[in-house]
């Protein structure tokens, strides 16, 4: 076990960080470690720029307890990134051209100047046709990433919560057609179905997930719904539970927080690599 390296992810809340490590092992994915350190802050799910002087000095002594060797994923606020879905390049266009022509087409679909963001992308889990272009404000990604340097941390990957709930369902046995539903205490984060092409959204201010699920485009509307709470709520009539440590190998930690509060964190966890 010493030589093995951990995969660690990072959900930064307003309120609160949640971090979940995990360890390849022949049988799947061993559950190494969890951890929770609540701050103050009370910021909608919308804010932006995290509070360095608190966040910080939190990072730092939870970082003085890791290993030597780790990939640090985590997760920007969703509501402060940009996405959009392209057709797929044809095969025959290899990097560096690749890159540029897609980087070109999507910095026509972004509002603002190409300068002003950072991009990156993806082809989404089953859809070999697509590529997922992710825009981030290049202001805010470096605080971000400066706030993690000064906690001694440096990240590997950086993605959003939708997709990491996209991971942690895909390993959880939820099925590809299904929605996902996360209630965080600021808001509701909802993902579309594995099988379709990749839509998210934000929810600041409904009272319940009824209110989530109706104000989604309606060809949601009929699809299974898989429910995830922060706040160890019940599952809401017609939905689905299920857990963020149901496919991790070893006992979920006996946390203060309920399961579904890791969420975000185990699906950073299990990320998989970024392939060139």
């Amino acid at each position: 076990m010493a030589g093995e390296k951990w995969q660690i992810g990072l959900d930064i809340q307003p309120h609160a960080y949640y971090a979940v490590a995990v360890a390849r092992q022949r049988g799947g994915w061993q559950l190494r470690g969890c951890w929770h350190q609540l701050l103050p802050g009370h910021e909608p799910l919308s804010s932006g720029l995290p509070v360095p002087e608190i966040q910080t000095e939190a990072l730092r002594r939870w970082r003085a307890g890791l290993p030597r060797r780790f990939s640090l994923r985590v997760a920007l606020p969703a509501a402060r990134v940009l996405q959009r879905t392209l057709p797929a390049p044809a095969p025959q266009l290899r990097e560096p051209h690749r890159e540029a022509f897609l980087l070109a087409q999507a910095a026509r679909l972004f509002p603002l100047d190409r300068d002003a963001l950072v991009f990156d992308y993806r082809t989404p889990s089953g859809q070999p046709e697509q590529v997922l272009v992710t825009a981030a404000h290049r202001q805010e990604l470096a605080a971000w990433l400066a706030l993690l340097q000064q906690a001694g941390l440096q990240p590997d990957a950086v993605d959003i919560p939708p997709c990491a709930l996209h991971y942690i369902g895909e390993l959880a046995g939820i099925p590809a057609e299904a929605l996902m539903l996360h209630h965080l205490r600021q808001g509701w984060v909802w993902v579309s179905p594995r099988d379709r092409a990749f839509q998210f959204g934000i929810i600041d201010a409904a009272e319940n997930a009824g209110d989530v699920l109706a104000a989604l485009p309606a060809a949601l509307h009929a699809l299974p719904c898989f429910f995830s709470s922060a706040l160890g709520e019940p599952v809401p009539d017609g939905m689905h539970g299920w857990s963020p440590f149901s496919r991790l190998l070893g006992a979920a930690p006996a946390e203060s927080e309920p399961p579904g509060a890791f969420a975000l964190a185990a699906g950073l966890a299990v990320r998989p690599e970024d392939r060139e």
